[in-house]
């Protein structure tokens, strides 16, 4: 059963869709609060993360983008659809040369994000330093290169914990796929998911 088969009703898509927007509200007001702390902004960054590749791994989240896709006038869908192509065609052939990707997210227009309200997780989380606790022990990420510049000489450097929100995007995803009865590993692009998803 490929991703592209899943069927679900509209009416459950909303009650899961309202799921994750609360999850993602409590990402929002954890981040505003960490980055208040330092100042912390990503305009005028020199490195904008959305030249990072990203993997995505829940179906939930592949959910969201489509609603957010289809959201969009037809025109601006089919400009983001032809550049989710090439985006695609251009990672495959860095991939294959074992080269570093850098190339620039096919939702980002003119150096912002045109999804903003549709943004997938770590769109939401990424800059700021975090932490998670697992049955192993704690995992700690220090964010970006601008977040870590003005964390140097902080006593404490103010951290997201992620681990909340991991757990309830987890069950989540967990009643999503028992839902519809999807159980394969999910590991895309948001250009893969777009391009597989809408393009011909």
């Amino acid at each position: 059963m490929s991703f592209l088969d899943i069927y679900i009703s509209d009416e459950d898509k909303k009650v899961f869709f309202e799921r994750l927007e609360q999850i993602y509200q409590e990402m929002q007001k954890r981040y505003t609060i960490v980055a208040d702390a330092l100042d912390f902004s990503c305009r005028g960054c020199s490195d904008n993360c959305c030249y990072t590749h990203f993997k995505h791994y829940t179906l939930i989240e592949y959910l969201y983008l489509v609603e957010g896709m289809n959201s969009l006038d037809k025109t601006l869908r089919s400009e983001v659809v032809e550049t989710a192509g090439e985006v695609v065609v251009k990672t495959s052939a860095a991939e294959a040369k074992g080269e570093k990707i850098r190339i620039l997210c096919p939702l980002n227009k003119d150096g912002l994000c045109i999804f903003y309200k549709h943004r997938l997780m770590i769109c939401r989380l990424h800059g700021t330093a975090h932490y998670f606790d697992t049955p192993k022990g704690r995992i700690e990420g220090p964010g970006c290169f601008r977040f870590e510049e003005l964390s140097k000489g902080k006593r404490k450097i103010p951290m997201i914990d992620r681990t909340d929100i991991y757990k309830d995007l987890a069950f989540l995803e967990r009643d999503l796929r028992k839902k519809t009865g999807y159980q394969l590993k999910f590991k895309h692009s948001i250009a893969e998911m777009i391009s597989g998803t809408f393009g011909n």
